[in-house]
């Protein structure tokens, strides 16, 4: 037990105080031993820095002593999540200070300072119950089991309205889509796919009614819905400036048929679920996206023009 003790005081001591530019030496680690009531050796360190290497951690030999090498993430690795936590604002702040610190554990005091220097952060969620709701939820995809919960919007004055009756749902995944986390799963009532938002979610409880999963592309899905708002899914023929390929893959994915092509445009079909945010996206390309198919579209977004500018 106090060899075990001791490898574990060595491969602590060097994962959060070395790294390659800040080696450590062997009276250094000695010291530290002593200071925890741990008697050691140079022969000791020695051996102990081979049996870490033989089970799995990289000790590396630097200029002055040792260091760690063996990291699961790369520095570069872990400030990429820390940068996606800070601004994922369907986390709340107190979670998110709690899965930042956890990473930072991961490397050691030098390379902490690196990753600790962004200071933005997105505005961040009140409800302290979505780690929770997730925690809930990947349960019971697990055991596809139905899940039951409470759903609340915000009034104008940024007070919390829930809606009166409680939601029935299959649940099939979890996805972050344009910076919020939503649960896609089967609406029961109405034998159709559906998606919330997990920040708006509250007393998220397992069922005993289990499900067999519907025949259901999940990426589909994602590629047809414009930030998760529903509608009507329709088959619409667009013509794009041609420079505007990657933006028509991104929304709709590789499925998309081209039509027609020349050196300026493309013509395409693509499948969406046609809504206000639809239009929305059309709007976003100042006229280089055109909706030449079916009419009825056509003649929506007109409508929906003629009521902007009449209230302008």
């Amino acid at each position: 037990m106090k060899n075990k003790q001791r490898l574990l005081e060595v491969l602590n001591y060097l994962r959060t105080n070395s790294n390659e530019d800040h080696s450590i030496n062997t009276e250094s680690i000695i010291s530290h031993l002593d200071s925890r009531g741990i008697r050691a050796e140079r022969k000791t360190i020695y051996s102990d820095v081979r049996e870490l290497n033989e089970m799995g951690y990289t000790i590396e030999s630097g200029r002055e002593g040792y260091y760690f090498s063996g990291g699961a993430l790369e520095t570069a690795e872990l400030r990429v999540l820390i940068d996606l936590i800070r601004a994922s604002s369907f986390l709340s702040r107190k979670k998110s200070a709690e899965i930042m610190e956890k990473l930072l554990e991961m490397t050691n005091r030098y390379d902490r300072r690196l990753l600790e220097s962004g200071d933005y952060e997105n505005n961040k969620s009140a409800n302290e119950q979505i780690y929770y709701n997730v925690s809930a939820i990947i349960g019971a995809i697990a055991q596809q089991r139905a899940i039951t919960f409470k759903y609340f919007d915000y009034d104008a004055s940024g007070q919390k309205r829930q809606r009166k009756h409680d939601y029935k749902v299959f649940p099939y995944d979890l996805i972050v889509d344009s910076d919020r986390y939503y649960l896609i799963g089967w609406q029961i009532k109405y034998s159709q796919p559906v998606n919330y938002r997990l920040d708006k979610m509250e007393k998220v409880e397992l069922l005993d009614e289990r499900y067999e999963k519907k025949q259901f592309d999940v990426a589909a899905y994602m590629n047809q819905t414009f930030r998760m708002f529903s509608g009507q899914k329709t088959n619409v023929t667009l013509k794009c400036r041609g420079n505007l390929y990657d933006e028509l893959v991104k929304q709709f994915g590789s499925d998309m048929i081209i039509t027609d092509m020349d050196e300026d445009s493309f013509t395409c079909n693509v499948n969406a679920t046609v809504s206000p945010t639809f239009y929305a996206w059309v709007f976003t390309f100042d006229g280089a996206v055109t909706i030449l198919s079916p009419e009825e579209v056509r003649n929506e977004l007109k409508q929906m023009c003629e009521r902007i500018i009449s209230r302008h």
